[in-house]
């Protein structure tokens, strides 16, 4: 199985207040920690299969020629690693003349800081400390005193007996001023045998320790305070960050790397555990960035949507100083929006892998037919709906593990962060190639890169960006020069103006118009195609003047199957360089659900086909949702994601295998099913049976109109049911429901609560997926004592589910949190519903008609919908007068629709909206069977079958639209 590299969001403790008598407040004094981690080597490579691979890896991206043909090796650009480190003495980071090639070298992590015993004087050369005598004789101090430290206890555990290893500080210059560092690298408490090294961003000096015949730790002194009472040391127990740099720089003087002229600045922002924070990354990042570098090059990204804040003040860091950031797109794919982040800046770039066939057969002694998708790269669209990819490199490479510096031992790299690494060399090639011809180095660089790509057939968008790099096809383009062609596609979805991309998750595509501009000041001929063939365009061909706008419709023809579907509309002027104008759309059609619950289909592969995506629409309100997947035709691997992309099942399917999670959130579900190259031939046909079944009781949405709104209610059995909502008005509402990763052995608080008045329940919703567990606790806070005391606890069952509801709860505060145990990871997925019901006579639901009883299989339910935004919208159905709660419904606000009308005949027809009182046009976003349309200017003429009058859904469980003719 992989390992992800990615970030773990491990902790939120929000504090907070709930007022039953007056407005409720959330106060956020939130402190969370986000985790990070990079995938350990598992490999060990052959020698002369790793030369081989890396030889391959730099002929299928183009740099051998590059290096060779043009002399450009990266000299003058500055490549900046934030990983776990840098051993600094493998033979690939020497210049020919030996000096060392990494510039700075800097411990974010603080891991590397040494433990301080104190300030000594010498007695005839020696320092007595903790019942040795130290020989310090060698070492001459200006002021005559010493610190006297320890080594981190990490590096002790990686030498047999697990020693002390002391060190001393002196200054050797001024009195004072602590600047040199003695080692005891041979451990026999006698300095005058050892090396004196110092601070390696003043220096470039660094030492060994001797773990074996074979091996050996290097250190460096990443820094030390004037008085020698802070001591950090840098080094790379893990072997990540070695390894990047490897790729980027070389395995030794013989065989280089992508970009073996550049120089290198090394932050470590990720302990030798492989374990880090996005915190420290993005303070890794801009050291990088404020120590010279103009490429830097990041080892591992969030598990889930990152900080934006954090990243917006480090991209603007980067845009002040024309820099690139090079990120891996992560391992958590191949589910579709499985990006956590994402820019429209040019200089990041986000890179996905792919198998190099010559790479794989050097490697793994088989053959693969052709260069293949890496099935674990996360894959876009990212937050925005944006492609998210950029571009495509190796994932796999061998890379020389840290200390062998005679002779090199070598382990596979297999992931993202492979294919990042030889993106930042490529990135710098070509500003250099940038600085020679005189072209700006950030957009030069970029513009080039992705131009320059070659796409591999039959991958979508999200999945390779603009294809696989391609350095001569870039270098070219260099040469010849490149510019903004000005031509820019602004389209309109949901009601919103953009030039980003789009998503649509749920319902094919209509229709939606698009705007091409043409910024430039002559006159443009533009021509519009697409990728696709069920993407259309209404204009082949655009006559656009200078500095000015012209309109046409995209259509989404043909009914799209179950699954994932992507295409570009390009915009073109066949006069300049490259593709002047690019839009993604995805659409993600889901398998649905029958009113009972159940959905059920095959999903096949043909030989040498290797990735399916299918989706399923959980409804509002669902107690577990069970997957089975049948095989047949040989193992499969499958990843199971919820709507925000968070990966939260994944395993081998030998024959059969069953999975469940409790408390789904609503929306797009994502499975997963892929074959890995690694684990055997595709050439076989294989196929998957998927049943899939939402268990207990299930709400749907059905939509609202005439101030009712429809659900169907699904249950397993006959219960006896109440409905209550949790609070008399919107402002009394409390409820925290959440989807996040929760680390193992570690508690994940909620917020606190503040009872001032009686109220009904108290409840603590939870579920997880079948390879973890979950259990739940709430504390009561004893006011006599100050402490807080366990009152309840639960876990989860078979299918994922727990709940804990305190009914009648004393008035005080109370605190719940999450604990999780996972049997795939160090952390799990958790699904958490923590609310408050206050009861009474205002709490009754205004149900039409009467329920009281849910029988097994689909059950109707109508409920008036809200009158005014501070109505009541949140209510629980209940098991009995006070059991378990079975469901959390929103109920939906009353509102006049706009008025929808078809109007025309033929296979043209125009779809209007007005507002029924003024008759105003409306832009609205409108369903029409499955299909969505956006209206501009109150309409748009689509080709559409003739549609019966009635009343249609509008997405987003807004209520109906209402046909009429014309």
């Amino acid at each position: 199985m992989k390992k992800i590299i990615g970030i773990f969001l491990i902790v939120f403790i929000i504090s907070g207040i709930f007022l039953v008598e007056d407005q409720p407040q959330l106060e956020a004094s939130a402190a969370d920690s986000e985790h990070a981690e990079v995938a350990s080597f598992q490999k060990v490579v052959d020698p002369n299969a790793s030369y081989a691979a890396l030889r391959n890896n730099l002929a299928a991206i183009g740099a051998d020629l590059i290096i060779r043909g043009f002399g450009a090796t990266g000299i003058g650009q500055v490549i900046g690693i934030v990983d776990t480190g840098v051993d600094p003495f493998m033979p690939g980071f020497r210049n020919a003349d030996g000096t060392l090639r990494i510039r700075n070298w800097t411990d974010i992590t603080k891991e590397g800081k040494a433990i301080i015993l104190g300030t000594y004087r010498s007695t005839g050369g020696f320092i007595y400390v903790n019942n040795v005598n130290l020989n310090v004789d060698s070492l001459k101090s200006k002021g005559g005193t010493y610190v006297v430290g320890l080594l981190p206890g990490i590096i002790s555990q990686q030498l047999p007996s697990n020693p002390d290893v002391y060190f001393v500080a002196y200054d050797p210059n001024q009195a004072g001023v602590f600047q040199a560092i003695a080692l005891d690298t041979n451990m026999n408490l006698d300095f005058s045998d050892d090396a004196v090294i110092y601070d390696y961003n003043a220096s470039r000096t660094g030492t060994i320790i001797q773990v074996d015949e074979r091996k050996a730790i290097s250190l460096v002194v990443s820094s030390i305070s004037q008085k020698g009472d802070e001591v950090i040391f840098g080094f790379d127990l893990h072997g990540h960050g070695t390894g990047m740099a490897s790729l980027v720089s070389g395995y030794d003087r013989e065989q280089g790397g992508v970009a073996p002229g550049a120089d290198l600045v090394v932050a470590k922002a990720i302990s030798s555990t492989g374990l880090g924070s996005w915190s420290n990354i993005i303070k890794g990042i801009e050291w990088c960035l404020n120590h010279g570098a103009g490429v830097v090059l990041v080892g591992a990204v969030s598990e889930e949507p990152v900080s934006q804040s954090l990243w917006n003040s480090v991209e603007q860091l980067a845009r002040s100083k024309k820099a690139h950031i090079v990120m891996p797109a992560g391992n958590k794919g191949p589910g579709a929006g499985t990006l956590t982040v994402g820019s429209s800046w040019p200089g990041l770039v986000i890179a996905s892998g792919y198998y190099p066939s010559t790479t794989f057969r050097a490697l793994f002694g088989r053959e693969i037919p052709h260069d293949m998708f890496y099935p674990y790269s996360s894959c876009g669209p990212d937050l925005e709906g944006n492609r998210g990819i950029d571009i495509m490199a190796p994932a796999i490479a061998p890379v020389p593990e840290p200390g062998y510096h005679q002779r090199l031992q070598f382990a596979l790299m297999d992931g993202t962060s492979a294919a990042a690494a030889y993106t930042a060399g490529a990135v710098a090639l070509l500003r250099q190639g940038a600085v020679r011809f005189g072209h700006d180095p950030l957009e030069a660089a970029v513009l080039s890169l992705l131009e320059g790509a070659n796409r591999l057939a039959g991958l979508e968008p999200v999945e390779q960006g603009y294809g696989r790099i391609n350095l001569v096809t870039a270098w070219s383009i260099i040469v010849r020069g490149i510019e903004d062609s000005r031509i820019t596609l602004v389209r309109k979805w949901m009601g919103e103006a953009d030039d980003t991309d789009v998503w649509i998750k749920g319902s094919q595509l209509g229709a939606l118009p698009l705007w091409i501009d043409n910024l430039s000041t002559r006159v443009r001929r533009v021509q519009i195609t697409a990728t696709e063939d069920w993407l259309k365009s209404q204009s082949m061909y655009l006559d656009i003047m200078p500095v000015d706008q012209r309109t046409t419709v995209i259509y989404g023809l043909g009914e799209l199957a179950p699954g994932f579907h992507s295409g570009e509309i390009l915009a073109d002027d066949p006069g300049t360089q490259g593709v002047d104008g690019r839009m993604v759309i995805s659409v993600a059609i889901p398998n649905e659900f029958s009113h009972d619950g159940e959905a059920g289909f095959p999903v096949t592969f043909d030989p040498g086909t290797g990735l399916e995506r299918r989706f399923l629409e959980v409804p509002e309100s669902a107690q577990a949702l069970s997957v089975t997947m049948d095989v047949l035709g040989g193992g499969m691997r499958f990843m199971l994601y919820n709507p925000d992309g968070i990966l939260v099942e994944q395993g081998w399917i030998e024959e059969q295998a069953v999975c469940r999670v409790g408390l789904p959130k609503s929306g797009l579900w994502q499975l997963c099913l892929f074959r890995d190259p690694q684990d055997g031939d595709l050439a076989n046909k294989a196929a998957v049976i998927v049943s899939t079944a939402l268990e207990g009781v299930s709400v749907t949405d059905l939509g609202a109109s005439d101030g009712v709104q429809h659900f169907i209610i699904k249950s397993d059995d006959t219960l006896p049911v109440t409905l209550s909502f949790i609070g008399s008005n919107a402002a009394e509402e409390w409820r925290d429901r959440r989807s996040q990763l929760v680390p193992t052995q570690q508690a994940t608080f909620l917020p606190p609560l503040e009872i001032t008045q009686d109220v009904e329940t108290i409840c603590l919703r939870f579920g997880t997926g079948s390879s973890s567990s979950l259990k739940g606790y709430i504390y009561y806070l004893d006011e006599t004592t100050g402490r807080w005391t366990e009152i309840a606890t639960s876990g989860t069952d078979s299918t994922g589910l727990a709940q804990i509801c305190l009914q009648e709860p004393l008035r005080g505060r109370y605190m719940a949190c999450i604990e999780g145990s996972s049997a795939i990871g160090s952390s799990c997925y958790a699904e958490i519903d923590f609310l408050v019901v206050k009861g009474g006579q205002s709490s009754r639901v205004p149900v039409v008609g009467k329920l009281n009883l849910l029988n097994p299989g689909a059950t109707p339910m109508q409920v008036a919908t809200a009158r005014t935004p501070a109505a009541p919208g949140v209510f629980v159905i209940k098991k009995g007068a006070n059991g378990d709660i079975l469901g959390v419904v929103e109920r939906a606000g009353a509102f006049q629709p706009a008025l929808v009308q078809l109007g025309g005949t033929g296979d043209l027809r125009t779809i209007r909206a007005f507002l029924s009182d003024d008759l105003a046009p409306v832009d609205a976003y409108v369903t029409v069977g499955n299909s969505a349309y956006q209206l501009h200017r109150g309409m748009i003429t689509v080709p559409l079958p003739s549609a019966e009058h009635g009343e249609y859904l509008v997405p987003g469980n807004r209520g109906m639209l209402r046909f009429g003719s014309r």
